[in-house]
């Protein structure tokens, strides 16, 4: 019996992926004896079943599926044919994971004297990085696309980089500030937005007494300390 050369007949490919949605890596093989099908990302084997079942690497065609990608399946994979006999591996490819824009934190409501400088910030996430735009009453303020390698903060391996993008205010008056952020991850347009809110404790225009602002839950009182 002629035995018949292992080869990779279809090899995977290079992907960008949305975090949450499916994905597949192929691998088709042919050779005689039959061929099993390994997985390696950054030259680790994979298990078949691994990550709580979001992924799995089928028996019958050798294919990598992911049933949800997340930001920890980012990396470099390739994989191996054997039939006991020989072996051959696929060139690496990679799998780049995109995530939507979205605030993280952002300075909560404050209530403070007139003059008193204060310095709100907002936590954003997400790949590709966003963009911030700070608001004053929804008028644009500032716009910035906050450093990656100088403010990037990875929480874990499993979720989006994390960047964080201040704004300096003297307070004279009392005003809503959004911080908006928006991105282009694969497959279209993010945007997410959240808002606080500054007081004044007293209002200055009335020499005859205080502004009466009611401080609800949630706020917080600000003094300068001299």
């Amino acid at each position: 019996m002629v035995q018949k050369s292992l080869q990779i007949v279809r090899p995977p490919k290079s992907g960008v992926v949305l975090m949450g949605r499916r994905f597949s890596f192929n691998c088709k093989a042919k050779g005689d004896p039959p061929v099993k099908i390994k997985w390696f990302k950054n030259g680790v084997e994979m298990n078949k079943h691994g990550r709580n079942n979001f992924y799995r690497i089928s028996p019958k065609s050798g294919h990598l599926r992911f049933t949800q990608v997340n930001v920890i399946d980012r990396g470099t994979y390739k994989c191996r044919a054997e039939n006991g006999l020989e072996a051959v591996e696929s060139k690496e490819v990679t799998l780049a994971v995109h995530a939507p824009a979205k605030i993280v934190e952002l300075t909560k409501d404050k209530a403070v004297e007139f003059g008193t400088t204060i310095v709100i910030r907002c936590t954003v996430a997400g790949i590709p990085t966003p963009t911030l735009e700070w608001k004053k009453d929804d008028q644009v303020v500032q716009k910035k696309i906050p450093s990656h390698s100088e403010n990037t903060n990875y929480v874990n391996i499993t979720t989006p980089p994390i960047v964080e993008d201040e704004y300096t205010i003297n307070v004279t008056e009392a005003a809503k500030y959004n911080c908006e952020a928006h991105n282009h991850p694969h497959g279209g347009y993010t945007k997410d937005s959240r808002t606080t809110h500054l007081y004044l404790l007293s209002d200055h225009t009335n020499p005859y007494g205080t502004y009466n602002l009611p401080i609800a839950s949630g706020f917080h009182l600000f003094s300068p300390s001299w």
